[in-house]
């Protein structure tokens, strides 16, 4: 019953049944509801009247971090909060944060966008805290938001229904409530921890897998298979023939890495050096290690301007697709271009490497995919390709996907808001070579231990 009106049913409201002795109330009726003061921001002094806002409290209670203050003043008399009451974020991303405020001995302001909830003396207001703190509550205050409105108003707040036991059993849930706090803490605490480490778990996981395949630990050697220096022989025959038949251009700065007297030497552009220090880690005695470089060719995609794109046509691949569309391997593409801009572009095919050099982190930069498709696909700005590797596709990709060489890419990125690595940046990184049946037995592995524990 409203005022001098007539009663009206609300059972479709109450949602659900109470015990014999219970009401149903407004909290307008059993509270005072106090909006807050508008402070403008340039109004703030280094010493005052301590002003609460939206992010000075959680729902442990007041922050003590970066104060605001104001001038005291008896016109904001009314905007001043006391002990107990119940203050509640209106508005932001942490909508329905709540605290009541207890053994507070300063004078303190609320802020607008801040409701102050202060219980009439009959009514314990920790009781209704906990009723605010309660899934029924946050419900209703998560079903009053919208994607485009992150806001609750005073008449919402005013309007909840609230369960009212008699009074000394408002006690008696408070006391109950207090005993079992810590253990409901703690229990908080270890479920927010567990919650953590799921969340971090797979990648972690997923780090640990990539880093103990490329230094030969995810799976046994085997003493028939062909060494690695035999692979690396048989690359370097075929870039010869490549380069004799004209389809890539000869290494300016040629690379190749060999082991004598256990150290480790490179013969760079005709000159041997010791690199001894830059091995980051051993590896088994049939593998080898080479600059990413050595293996195969790389280099920069064409330009393919978006307003260039079709809904169909030829296919192609932009980097920016390579963040948010592909994984480790992909068959086909979301772009298409006109034949006469494909018949310009540069090209891959099945079991070609595509990376992009331009993101928005260090941590992501040149993400790496195979094709695994059967046309040819052309390849945009922003991207290098990686043909002729007569390696283990995945294993490349694996590769690039491992801390160690996440890490040089890192160190060898440039820029902050837009970051930025280069094929010859890419083409210097060291990276461990196995059998090439090793390969095939460490892709097969990773990939078993990936569906195992759904890794992505």
């Amino acid at each position: 019953k409203m005022g001098d009106n007539e009663p009206v049913c609300i059972a479709d409201e109450v949602p659900f049944e109470i015990s014999d002795g219970w009401e149903w109330c407004r909290l307008k009726n059993i509270s005072q509801l106090l909006g807050g003061y508008a402070f403008k921001g340039n109004a703030y002094t280094n010493k005052g009247i301590r002003v609460i806002r939206i992010s000075d409290f959680d729902n442990n209670g007041l922050l003590y971090n970066e104060y605001k203050y104001y001038i005291e003043s008896s016109e904001l008399d009314s905007y001043e909060i006391h002990n107990n009451d119940i203050l509640m974020c209106m508005t932001g991303g942490t909508v329905g944060k709540s605290c009541i405020l207890n053994n507070i001995n300063e004078k303190l302001y609320l802020n607008q966008r801040v409701a102050d909830i202060r219980c009439v003396k009959l009514i314990n207001q920790h009781y209704v805290y906990n009723v605010f703190i309660s899934y029924y509550i946050q419900d209703i205050i998560s079903s009053s938001k919208t994607s485009t409105n992150d806001n609750i108003s005073m008449e919402t707040i005013g309007d909840f229904l609230i369960p009212i036991p008699p009074l000394q059993e408002q006690q008696r849930i408070v006391t109950e409530i207090e005993k079992y706090l810590p253990l409901i803490n703690e229990y908080d605490k270890l479920q927010t921890e567990l919650n953590t480490l799921d969340k971090e778990f797979p990648e972690k996981l997923k780090k640990s897998i990539l880093q103990q395949a490329i230094k030969g630990k995810l799976v046994e050697q085997d003493q028939s298979d062909e060494p690695a220096s035999v692979l690396l022989d048989k690359i370097r025959e075929e870039k010869e023939k490549l380069i004799k038949e004209g389809k890539i251009k000869k290494d300016k700065n040629e690379s190749i890495i060999y082991k004598r007297d256990n150290s480790y030497y490179e013969k760079f552009n005709c000159v041997e050096k010791c690199i001894d220090d830059e091995i980051p880690f051993e590896i088994p005695e049939s593998w080898e290690w080479c600059r990413l470089g050595s293996i195969g060719f790389m280099a920069r995609g064409a330009g393919i301007k978006r307003n260039e794109t079709t809904d169909n046509g030829c296919p192609c691949i932009r980097y920016g697709e390579i963040y948010t569309k592909y994984s480790y391997t992909f068959s086909q593409t979301f772009s298409f271009i006109p034949q006469a801009v494909f018949n310009k572009a540069y090209t891959i095919s099945n079991g070609d490497l595509v990376y992009t050099l331009t993101g928005e982190t260090k941590q992501d930069i040149a993400k790496t995919s195979v094709y695994i498709g059967n046309e040819n696909i052309a390849v945009g700005g922003d991207l290098a390709f990686w043909k002729y590797h007569f390696m283990n596709s995945l294993y490349l990709v694996y590769f690039m996907f491992s801390p160690y060489c996440i890490n040089n890419k890192i160190s060898l990125s440039t820029g902050d808001i837009i970051v930025h690595i280069s094929v010859e940046k890419i083409s210097s990184i060291l990276i461990p070579i196995p059998p090439f049946k090793e390969q095939e037995r460490i892709v097969m592995k990773i990939n078993k231990l990936f569906n195992m524990f759904n890794i992505k």
